[in-house]
């Protein structure tokens, strides 16, 4: 299997969706959150209920999208989703750690949006050979 399989909106939207749900639950339940003293990472990592939910929605319409939405849609929601992230990252590493009232881990949390940023963006624009 290719580093090129992981490289498509398809893939991004279905399992970068699932992953952000698989977050948002670990966040709800206690596992990574929504307080520090409640994430087994303790203040380093943790998920507060904004983000929780900031994550599961984003998660939720990603799979929709990657399920029942055409290519022609997908590419350009998976660019969508994967610079709103890098702003994202961007936002609370240069202007202010707090967004909507999400409290922004640094350094950790900016890594993560930058890394699943980049992934839905240049899914998004890969052609794999196409014409």
């Amino acid at each position: 299997m290719s580093f090129l399989f992981f490289m498509n909106a398809n893939f991004f939207l279905k399992f970068g969706g699932l992953a952000l749900i698989i977050l948002a639950i670990l966040g709800f339940v206690g596992v990574t959150g929504p307080t520090a003293s409640d994430s087994i990472f303790g203040s380093v990592w943790w998920f507060d209920a904004a983000e929780c939910w900031a994550l599961m929605v984003v998660g939720v319409i990603s799979l929709i999208v990657g399920y029942v939405a055409t290519e022609n849609f997908q590419k350009p929601f998976a660019l969508a989703v994967g610079l709103l992230s890098i702003l994202f990252a961007a936002w609370t590493k240069y202007v202010d750690p707090e967004f909507l009232g999400i409290n922004i881990e640094f350094p950790i949390d900016l890594v993560w949006y930058s890394i699943f940023g980049l992934w839905g963006a240049l899914s998004a624009v890969a052609n794999h050979g196409k014409k």
